[in-house]
């Protein structure tokens, strides 16, 4: 009789499992098409306590962008500042053309041996084109670094340019026989104000803003040589200064530079 009634308390037990099981596998969509389940709520895991405050996005901006009229331009150079007539003359070593020192307009003027009165020199071709190119930027160059008001215009005081003649203490042919160089007492620099700065290239006047100019130009004037000027030649640096120099030199220029345009450069 146990038996009996343990059997049926069996046979009951997994009707019921059965019917549990199934009951859990019932797909939803079999619930039919009302099935909205939109007004359920669900508490969060972790809720937000009620005094905090909302936590804005972060909003990353991109930098701005710059107008490129607004960019900043590099400086300008002037060139061909020195005139030069058209005519070609012919010296004892070769052609020359003849620089004006004050033709209006021009903004590299000067005069021999003096800081007003105008004069007029012979250029070799090759050295024409070189100080048309290179002097008024090398002199924009230099007041800049001496901290000088920006060059509008300069006046070279110089002591010559063709001379055919030896290089002073030597047997060889300066470069003043063939009108490749010229002597420069002074640069007097004009601003756009016409206010004036006058830079001595005197050895006792070597000092301060007037010696960085002055080691400057030179080196600016060495840099637009063309690349065939090496060391050993003669003049491959452009210019001879007095020994203070940081280009070195001698005491037979200790009242000038002399600025060439060598052979060596073509």
């Amino acid at each position: 009789m146990q038996r009996f009634w343990a059997l049926c308390f069996f046979i009951v037990l997994v009707g019921c499992g059965e019917t549990s099981f199934e009951a859990r596998s019932i797909d939803l969509d079999s619930l039919g098409e009302n099935n909205d389940f939109s007004d359920v709520e669900i508490e969060d895991d972790f809720p937000a306590p009620e005094d905090e405050p909302p936590v804005e996005p972060i909003v990353i901006e991109e930098p701005p962008q710059r107008d490129p009229a607004e960019q900043p331009t590099p400086p300008s150079f002037k060139v061909d500042t020195f005139f030069l007539e058209s005519q070609t003359f012919q010296l004892a070593r070769g052609p020359a053309l003849r620089w004006g020192g004050c033709e209006p307009g021009y903004e590299s003027q000067g005069g021999y041996n003096s800081d007003t009165r105008c004069g007029r020199a012979f250029f070799h071709p090759a050295f024409s084109e070189q100080l048309n190119q290179a002097f008024f930027k090398c002199v924009q160059v230099s007041a800049r670094e001496a901290g000088y008001a920006e060059p509008a215009r300069v006046f070279i005081n110089h002591l010559g340019s063709y001379n055919d003649r030896n290089a002073r203490n030597s047997s060889r042919l300066s470069n003043h026989a063939f009108a490749r160089a010229l002597d420069i007492s002074s640069f007097l620099i004009y601003d756009e104000q016409d206010n004036l700065t006058k830079v001595s290239t005197l050895l006792r006047n070597y000092t301060g803003a007037q010696a960085v100019f002055y080691d400057s130009f030179r080196s600016c004037w060495k840099d637009h040589l063309s690349e065939n000027c090496t060391p050993g030649q003669t003049e491959y640096k452009g210019s001879i200064g007095h020994a203070s120099s940081e280009l070195g030199g001698n005491s037979l220029h200790n009242d000038h530079i002399h600025l060439s345009f060598p052979r060596c450069a073509g």
